[in-house]
């Protein structure tokens, strides 16, 4: 990646760490201002179980991400650097932090099915809400990927490579890596991720700011976490349908759902290209 690229992805993380903290500190001074003020309990995510504490663990979990922003700007894995070994530990990585995240509610005795709202539909509107949560993130990232492409990254940057995962997808011949890739991608990447952002950050942000706050923070930090400059308006309006599919629905599920959609359409236009 680019210097260039890199000190962008950089500046953006920086500064949406500032704003978390300004914008935490103002809502704090406005509540205890206006203490009839209940901005965190609109919408149907629900944020009451969340403490101090959890902004604490957040901070420690942006810290990583924070690592992860700065490692981009290191020399990127190539095609041949994808193994099995690779894939497995970077998931191993994300289910600890995600499982992590959602012991630390279940340890205080918080009933995760109420929280997350696991049961508050049924399956069959769980996959349909999903799937038009994809379609509608599908619709959002296009327009967000022209308008990065057309009218900033190419001016800026000209052409930008194709990410290494990408072209592995595209020329691999090996079915059990790309089986194994698919499971990463499709299924343990939505889950993990959505549990993280969703599940956790947002509600927890939500709870001592807003919501709006919230659903663009950790859209944002979502989009700059997968270390690609031009990916971050796509994943920033993916993010954003998939955080008002989790207020509208008020299920964790409709989100994982839509994200494993997503991808799921992602993996295989590139395999099949």
């Amino acid at each position: 990646m680019q210097l260039a690229t890199q000190a962008v992805l950089t500046d953006l993380f920086v500064l949406s760490i500032f704003s978390l903290v300004l914008a935490l500190a103002a809502f704090g001074w406005i509540r205890r201002e206006h203490p009839h003020l209940g901005w965190e309990t609109q919408g149907n995510v629900w944020t009451g179980p969340f403490q101090l504490s959890d902004l604490l663990i957040g901070g420690l979990l942006l810290l990583f991400f924070g690592s992860l922003v700065s490692a981009s700007g290191a020399e990127s894995p190539q095609v041949e650097d994808i193994s099995p070994a690779l894939l497995i530990v970077d998931r191993l990585l994300w289910l600890c932090i995600a499982g992590g995240l959602i012991a630390s509610l279940a340890f205080r005795g918080e009933r995760l099915d109420e929280i997350l709202g696991l049961k508050r539909k049924r399956w069959g509107g769980t996959l349909v809400w999903g799937l038009l949560a994809a379609v509608a993130g599908w619709a959002a990232a296009i327009v967000a990927i022209w308008f990065g492409q057309r009218l900033l990254f190419q001016q800026a940057w000209g052409e930008q490579e194709v990410q290494p995962l990408v072209e592995f997808l595209r020329d691999s011949d090996s079915l059990g890596l790309l089986s194994l890739l698919f499971l990463s991608v499709c299924i343990l990447a939505p889950l993990c991720e959505e549990a993280v952002f969703r599940g956790f950050l947002y509600p927890a942000i939500k709870r001592f700011s807003d919501r709006f706050f919230a659903a663009i923070f950790t859209s944002l930090l979502f989009g700059l976490i997968h270390g690609n400059v031009t990916l971050v308006l796509p994943l920033f309006a993916l993010a954003l349908v998939l955080t008002l599919s989790y207020e509208l629905s008020g299920s964790l599920w409709v989100p994982v759902v839509g994200h494993a959609a997503f991808n799921g359409v992602t993996f295989f236009s590139e395999v099949l290209r």
